[in-house]
């Protein structure tokens, strides 16, 4: 992975960097250089259009309902590819591919207003960090 120590991970990069199955743990990264991040630096971190083609159809829906919620929590712009298509779910998704009706109905109504947009129940502390 080239990604330089004192470099903030953009959400491009997590899938520029991914490859080798480090997805999630490039996202958690990506959230606490976030965090971390300034206004202006804040806003180009969710900016670029991440690359998709390696992507299933859960990480692609997490990483455009991810910048919407970021971008409507920190008052930024929300970039224009979160609108595409291909990042919507045509069925819903829920926290740990759960069967159990109790407990999509817990996520249904604990999930945050812009994952839900894109089809994803994967409960109300999704984007907090420890």
């Amino acid at each position: 992975m080239a990604i330089k120590k004192h470099q903030r991970l953009n959400i491009k990069e997590i899938t520029l960097n991914s490859g080798n199955g480090d997805f999630y743990l490039l996202f958690n990264q990506f959230l606490n250089d976030f965090y971390h991040a300034d206004g202006k630096t804040k806003q180009f971190l969710i900016e670029e259009e991440p690359l998709t083609s390696s992507l299933q159809p859960k990480e692609r829906c997490l990483l455009a309902a991810t910048a919407r919620q970021l971008a409507v929590d920190f008052n930024l712009s929300i970039p224009t590819w979160i609108d595409k298509p291909i990042y919507f779910t045509t069925s819903p998704i829920y926290a740990f591919n759960s069967k159990d009706k109790k407990f999509q109905e817990y996520l249904i109504e604990t999930s945050l207003t812009e994952f839900k947009r894109h089809g994803l129940y994967l409960g109300g502390n999704i984007l907090e960090r420890v």
